[in-house]
């Protein structure tokens, strides 16, 4: 299990799924910005954010956003 030291906050790979998993829901059934979301789920920083998200999820929070959306397909992702 990998832990990360960010601002001086220690996470584990549990909590930082845990929070993506979250931010999916928030993603798919808010207008939050992604700014927003971030800030609620205790990302000081939102290159954490977008980094710990596309590691997690495969895709950046804009492209899941679009997905779930209907914006684009997940099979126009490369």
């Amino acid at each position: 299990m990998a832990i990360y030291l960010r601002c001086n906050k220690v996470f584990n790979e549990s909590d930082i799924a845990s929070k993506i998993n979250l931010a999916k829901e928030m993603l798919t059934h808010t207008n939050n910005t992604i700014k927003e979301i971030a800030l609620e789920l205790g990302f000081e920083n939102n290159d954490y954010f977008f980094t710990d998200f596309r590691r997690t999820a495969g895709v950046t929070p804009v492209n899941y956003r679009r997905i779930t959306q209907g914006g684009i397909f997940s099979e126009d992702i490369k």
